[in-house]
């Protein structure tokens, strides 16, 4: 018997990865489309009033009608934590509310940190846009600041003083709106007293390895996916790419497991897939969290397949219908693969993308090749959703027999995908 799987606040890789699974599993996809809650924070303007009880009531609603089967969502916010509150109120599979809340409110999650796996949670104090601090008030610069909750890392800075800080505050008070449900799910399914329209200073973290470690819970047990090498534009926050398998020496390795395991079992997380950002620091050997994702790191799906053989997408499919997930390992037809974010520093109106043709060249010459492209011809790269630090017009996912050639083949394929932009300075 088909499967009816629900999918809150649906993205377009969720659109593209899950298609091939319709048949492969006789499982019938429901997309349910929320409030855009994007806008509230990139375009900082206040929109209507949400009401997210209603929202959750309108899942429910769907969940009973449409006989559904499981529930699953990739969105970090609202989609995730939407998707645990009607699970939790239709016995579905899924994580509780109260640990998606423990990982997406950024200041809770430092306090859990501290309090579970102190050995790599760095300092956190909890500022608030309307105070007036002092040097004397805030922890010792330089440090990292960001919204509690914001997303695609608008709002992360360095701040080096006072007046950075100042500045900071003044400009990055984003609208009510888009921390309303999380302050909503605080009140309703924790026990926590913490506004989340606010920031979170932090202390910055010197490490010369950032990566992304990926695992998923099951029947209360807790297994690793593997971990994402994330690099950096030399001198910037911006990432030029995020390549698996990690080179990262085995034993720290699994220390970051062992951290992330037993951090993840502390806050109650179950029956989901979770990410966990994490620095490496080879000269103190000290390991630091960089922050907890309470989903799947859907950009990393295919690059998994693409050296070992399971799309993530296959884990949460079998823990939405309650069955324990059959995970490959090094079954790929490559030893590595990369997600490439194709960007800029200038912002620009773009004036030409690759039409079908060129994309289809691509993949028709580098098998598994992912295109997804962020801007059309006639927007400014700044209409669309940037970290604040670049502009970001392409995603391109590949795969290669080692790492030569997997840099080579992105060359390769900068080559043959025509952009055109008039930079504006």
């Amino acid at each position: 018997m088909k499967k009816n799987i629900l999918v809150v606040c649906p993205k377009d890789r969720d659109r593209q990865e899950l298609k091939q699974f319709n048949d492969k599993y006789n499982i019938q996809f429901h997309p349910f489309d929320t409030t855009q809650f994007r806008s509230f924070i990139y375009k900082k303007k206040a929109g209507n009033a949400i009401n997210s009880a209603n929202i959750v009531d309108d899942i429910i609603f769907y969940i009973k009608k449409h006989n559904i089967d499981g529930i699953l969502s990739s969105d970090d916010y609202p989609g995730s934590l939407f998707a645990s509150i009607a699970a939790q109120e239709c016995n579905l599979v899924a994580p509780t509310p109260n640990s998606i809340i423990l990982c997406q409110h950024k200041y809770l999650s430092r306090l859990m940190q501290k309090k579970y796996v102190r050995q790599a949670a760095a300092h956190a104090q909890l500022l608030e846009y309307t105070k007036a601090y002092t040097a004397q008030d805030v922890p010792p610069f330089p440090f990292f600041i960001k919204p509690i909750k914001a997303c695609h890392s608008v709002g992360a800075q360095r701040i080096g003083s006072i007046d950075e800080l100042v500045t900071y505050l003044k400009n990055n008070n984003f609208p009510h709106e888009f921390s309303d449900p999380l302050d909503w799910a605080i009140k309703k399914y924790t026990q926590y007293n913490v506004p989340s329209h606010a920031c979170i200073a932090e202390e910055y973290l010197d490490g010369t390895i950032q990566v992304t470690i990926e695992g998923y819970a099951f029947n209360g047990q807790i297994q690793m996916r593997g971990i994402v090498d994330s690099i950096m534009y030399p001198g910037t926050i911006s990432f030029a790419r995020f390549e698996y398998p990690s080179q990262l020496h085995d034993e720290v390795q699994k220390r970051m497991a062992n951290i992330s395991k037993h951090f993840m079992q502390q806050i109650g997380f179950n029956n989901g897939l979770f990410n966990i950002e994490l620095m490496y620091n080879d000269k103190t050997d000290a390991i630091h969290i960089i922050e907890v994702n309470s989903r799947m790191a859907s950009q990393y799906a295919d690059i998994y397949e693409k050296v070992d053989g399971t799309n993530t997408y296959e884990i949460a499919l079998s823990i939405a219908v309650g069955k324990n997930p059959k995970v490959k390992k090094q079954k790929g037809i490559y030893k590595t693969a990369a997600s490439f974010p194709m960007r800029i520093f200038n912002d620009a109106l773009v004036r030409s993308v690759p039409d079908n043709n060129e994309i289809q060249k691509v993949k028709n010459r580098f098998e598994q090749t992912r295109i997804s492209i962020v801007a059309q011809p006639g927007q400014h790269l700044s209409d669309c959703l940037q970290d604040g630090h670049s502009y970001r017009y392409c995603m391109l996912h590949l795969g290669a027999k080692n790492h030569s050639e997997l840099l080579l083949k992105f060359k390769t394929c900068q080559k043959m995908l025509h952009f055109k932009f008039d930079l504006i300075h």
